[in-house]
């Protein structure tokens, strides 16, 4: 099976929280302030009870904005979206929410923002770390 470039982060990036001492959650869900239960690809947490969570998606469009707002509204919760390809308007909108979005679409790596300063500041810190060091380890393999 070939694996596109965001399920090889997704897993490169679950290898090392692992190997961190981060918990782990694969293809699970969460449940809202609204009871509304969300799927995600990835949920990482720290022993504080500090969590960030990942979705893979193959584009983010203008439209699907609001449905990611709504989202990290609903579950306070750092929120990074790992798609092939993003709408130039949807990612200056995402950038502007401080939403954290990586897209392969321009075969590179596009870190439009920063997750929000709080008590996951220190593993926003790790995944900045982890993907410098899979785009280091991708620049070996070609």
């Amino acid at each position: 099976m070939n694996m596109s470039m965001s399920d090889r982060l997704i897993e490169f990036l679950a290898r090392e929280f692992e190997k961190r001492g981060f918990t782990l959650r694969r293809r699970a869900t969460l449940e809202g302030m609204s009871n509304i239960k969300y799927y995600f690809d990835l949920i990482i947490e720290d022993q504080r009870g500090g969590r960030i969570i990942f979705s893979l998606a193959p584009k983010i469009k203008l439209e699907d904005v609001l449905v990611i707002l709504a989202t990290r509204m609903d579950l306070n919760t750092p929120h990074v979206i790992i798609a092939d390809d993003i709408d130039p308007q949807a990612q200056e909108l995402l950038k502007e929410l401080n939403i954290f979005t990586a897209s392969f679409g321009r075969n590179r790596l596009s870190i439009i923002a920063d997750l929000p300063g709080s008590e996951v500041e220190s593993l926003a810190k790790e995944i900045l770390d982890i993907l410098a060091s899979f785009l280091s380890a991708k620049k070996v393999l070609s």
